[in-house]
């Protein structure tokens, strides 16, 4: 069964409505879940995100090694490099990704990776038009500067 986020919000209301009733069937809690739902987590999707980005792998390993972390932003999943004040679209070997949204990882040659965790891996930054994709996501995801991902991961934050 395909995950539907709007039936993710949709019980979360209920259970804030029913938690929020006194049992006499008032409801005095309508202020607490509206404050509640404005709080979702900017890392939690609010509706499915798009397919992500990919590119036709050809075997060649990249000199580069990047540290970064996932980030979920607008829908769109974004890598953030560390010491860089900027995101890029990552794109991944084709087969060799999956963004599991319900746990918030994405799944590189069979690594977990979770969002907002630092990372290393060998890449490079590109403008985005010089890409062959293999699949695109939504194009609003698509930055400026994208960053190529061998899919090679060598270093995840612990804590």
């Amino acid at each position: 069964m395909k995950f539907q986020p709007a039936y993710l919000l949709s019980f979360m209301a209920l259970v804030f409505v029913g938690c929020a009733t006194d049992g006499g069937g008032t409801n005095n809690g309508i202020e607490l879940t509206n404050k509640t739902i404005e709080k979702i987590d900017d890392n939690i999707a609010k509706k499915a995100p798009t397919e992500v980005f990919t590119y036709y792998p050809n075997g060649a390993q990249m000199m580069a090694i990047v540290y970064g972390k996932f980030v979920l932003k607008n829908n769109c999943l974004l890598l953030e490099p560390i010491g860089q004040d900027k995101l890029l679209t990552p794109v991944f070997p084709k087969g060799e990704i999956e963004f599991l949204i319900n746990e918030g990882v994405v799944v590189i040659k069979g690594v977990r990776v979770p969002l907002g965790k630092q990372f290393g891996t060998g890449g490079g930054a590109l403008p985005n038009k010089n890409v062959t994709y293999a699949t695109k996501g939504d194009p609003t995801c698509l930055m400026d500067t994208v960053f190529i991902s061998d899919g090679d991961i060598i270093a995840i934050e612990d804590n």
